[in-house]
């Protein structure tokens, strides 16, 4: 309904603020939905954690959505979008699709530093990564983006995709406001992609 749609703009707006009130509203209407959402799930997990911890060995725990972000990115038939989850799974699988030399990701976390990261190893000659925040604004762990940038990948703060018609994307130049929301100046630049992963 109108409320999942909204809180599905504000993630893709990047608004965690925003998508946290909405969704509390959304919990405190509806208790039954909250408790089989949240607090039944998590003390199913704790309790499965608790268990895991209890046993020797090394325990490595990973929290995300494991969901791509869907963008709407206008784009001719030539051009390649791939979401970086799936990317990501198909290159563990054993099964990378082809990239071409120029690749262009969308992001500032640390999926979009893995995605760069990997599409330089299947030999892309340059991955740039495109993030609408400036550096202290990103998600991506330092210790993700240095890595990144000692492995060829470049990033272009303050930009947001505006079109893909490869071999180029358009994108537009952004700047933030007093409380880091980024906003568009009406400035353009053009890269090279021939990939573009989300």
């Amino acid at each position: 309904g109108p409320q999942l749609d909204k809180m599905v703009l504000l993630w893709g707006k990047g608004d965690p603020d925003g998508l946290a009130v909405t969704m509390n509203e959304s919990m405190e209407a509806t208790p039954e939905l909250a408790k089989t959402l949240l607090f039944d799930r998590n003390a199913r997990w704790a309790d499965q954690i608790k268990t895991r911890m209890d046993k020797p060995g090394t325990v490595f725990v990973a929290v995300g959505a494991h969901l791509a972000k869907r963008v709407d990115i206008p784009s001719r038939d030539a051009g390649v979008l791939l979401d970086a989850v799936t990317f990501l799974r198909d290159v563990a699988a054993g099964h990378p699709p082809p990239v071409g030399p120029h690749v262009a990701v969308y992001g500032g976390g640390d999926t979009a530093m893995d995605a760069a990261r990997v599409a330089r190893r299947l030999g892309a000659e340059d991955a740039v990564v495109i993030y609408r925040r400036g550096p202290a604004q990103m998600p991506a762990h330092t210790d993700e983006v240095v890595q990144a940038e000692r492995e060829g990948v470049q990033i272009h703060w303050l930009r947001t995709i505006t079109a893909f018609d490869r071999p180029d994307v358009q994108v537009e130049v952004m700047s933030l406001d007093d409380n880091g929301n980024p906003c568009p100046t009406g400035r353009f630049e053009t890269l090279s992609a021939d990939t573009v992963i989300m």
